[in-house]
């Protein structure tokens, strides 16, 4: 179970309690996609699921981390379209400032933000 939870639920233990207190900000999300009646309640919530797990597999490897980003980031754009909800870019904002080499892809990242951001 702790493997379990470790792998698939906790942020890593070097970020500290950082990531924790980001994710309270979902609340208000959440609190935005339960005022919806119907089937697009659930489908609202489950995308805000999914990218909660981006954002948190997100930490935990450097693989695929220009994919994530863009996800995430196009998961902040119809949130800021359909709720005009821009404040998920923070989170992604806040991924991309915590990447510790700014030879990995730092800047690559911050312009893919920076589009998203304007395109909006």
């Amino acid at each position: 179970m702790k493997k379990f939870l470790r792998a698939h639920i906790l942020f890593p233990e070097y970020l500290g309690f950082a990531p924790y207190f980001w994710v309270l900000f979902i609340l208000p999300v959440l609190s935005l996609t339960s005022a919806i009646e119907g089937v697009s309640k659930y489908f609202w919530s489950a995308i805000i699921i999914f990218y909660v797990k981006v954002y948190r597999d997100s930490f935990m490897t450097t693989k695929s981390f220009d994919l994530r980003i863009v996800i995430q980031l196009v998961i902040d754009m119809i949130f800021a379209v359909v709720f005009n909800y821009i404040f998920l870019f923070v989170f992604t904002s806040f991924l991309i400032g915590s990447k510790i080499s700014a030879s990995d892809g730092y800047y690559g990242c911050f312009i893919y933000f920076w589009v998203f951001l304007f395109v909006e």
